[in-house]
């Protein structure tokens, strides 16, 4: 399972933010099979439009500031499903 946190914007005054969002947990992901394909299906289920879609995640125990990571290879698709 992953959370899933989309619709919102961020924001860098006073601190980097993700505000505005929902939040979903989704059953979808086998680790060792994870893709940016992945990330597109989960987008969908979630009826977020493709062209809005911006990947990236938050590495376990980090803030954003230092651990907001973007999401713009397969390698780091596998990272995220690591983490």
């Amino acid at each position: 399972s992953i959370r899933v946190h989309y619709g919102g914007e961020f924001t860098d005054l006073p601190t980097e933010e993700y505000v505005g969002e929902q939040v979903k947990i989704v059953d979808c992901c086998n680790p060792e099979r994870w893709s940016i394909c992945t990330l597109d299906r989960v987008a969908k289920k979630l009826d977020i439009p493709e062209f809005s879609a911006t990947y990236c995640y938050l590495r376990l125990g980090k803030t954003m500031e230092d651990g907001l990571v973007y999401v713009m290879c397969e390698d780091i698709a596998q990272d995220l499903a690591r983490n």
